[in-house]
């Protein structure tokens, strides 16, 4: 029987996607044949994670979505270095911004009393890989590639199957602002 549930991420340019494809296939050979590498459908950065959600919940979150988005500037990310945040392998982004678009979220979700509880801080990262093993030491190597912008905000559905999850954009949502570079 699959699994629902939802989450908040923030929608990857077609051409990111492709650059990390490459990245996948220059780092495959350094890992288990039995690592799971994430297809570039699936390639986002995750703002928040909802787990399963009544009907009515979803509904408010996509309004809280549609009141703030407006209000977000599109975020520029740089990415950093490559992590392994144990059995998940992911490219470090720095942007404060989505530190600051996180915190609003947060806030608007306490407001209106959606409960919600991330288990670890919120680090903004893509995750490209999920790990049958874990490395034998921590993996860390920088990331060479341009900043790039993010301007949609997404609420999707990941339904889990025995292969793999299947996400579902629900809705987008268009960040209206324009900034500087974070």
């Amino acid at each position: 029987m699959p699994v629902t549930r939802f989450f908040i991420a923030l929608i990857l340019p077609h051409e990111v996607k492709k650059r990390i494809q490459e990245i996948q296939k220059e780092l495959a050979p350094l890992f288990s044949p039995q690592t799971h590498w994430i297809n570039a459908k699936n390639l986002h950065l995750t703002l928040a994670f909802l787990g399963d959600r009544k009907p009515e919940e979803i509904a408010t979150i996509s309004q809280i979505l549609q009141d703030l988005a407006p209000k977000t500037s599109s975020l520029v990310l740089k990415p950093h270095y490559l992590k392994n945040f144990g059995s998940v392998l992911g490219i470090k982004m720095l942007s404060k911004k989505s530190q600051k678009l996180y915190q609003n979220l947060v806030n608007a979700f306490q407001k209106a009393k959606i409960l919600y509880r991330e288990s670890h801080k919120f680090t903004p990262h893509i995750t490209i890989a999920r790990l049958k093993t874990r490395p034998l030491k921590k993996v860390k190597k920088n990331i060479r590639f341009p900043a790039f912008k993010l301007e949609e905000i997404a609420l999707v559905k990941s339904t889990l199957f025995s292969k793999g999850a299947k996400y579902d954009v629900i809705h987008n949502y268009s960040c209206k602002r324009t900034i500087r570079q974070s």
